[in-house]
């Protein structure tokens, strides 16, 4: 078993969020009013929308999560996120919000 930062050889592919993003169509980024100020922002912007989209793909993320690092397996919040994400239901997509995204930065 590799550590919380250490890729195992049977490990599942990497979570991209961009394909998802553009998978369930939430929006399109590639507008002049979208301007992240790096690529984490971005993806953190879709991975939240994704995220409201479709709560329970995250799901078998935080599994491989909670049983790959032992600082996430001991703790009880695991179990409370699982069944969070399990049972949320889809909610409508943040929107890039010119004003709000500088208000934030």
């Amino acid at each position: 078993m590799g550590s919380c930062g250490e890729p195992e050889a049977n490990n599942a592919p990497p979570f991209n969020t961009e394909e998802y993003f553009r998978r369930y169509q939430l929006m399109n980024l590639f507008t002049k009013e979208c301007v992240f100020e790096n690529e984490l922002e971005r993806q953190i912007f879709m991975a939240i929308n994704v995220c409201r989209y479709d709560p329970k793909v995250f799901v078998p993320i935080v599994q491989r999560v909670r049983d790959r690092c032992p600082l996430v397996s001991n703790s009880g919040n695991t179990g409370i996120l699982l069944k969070q994400l399990g049972s949320m239901i889809r909610l409508p997509p943040v929107i890039y919000d010119v004003p709000a995204f500088d208000a934030c930065r």
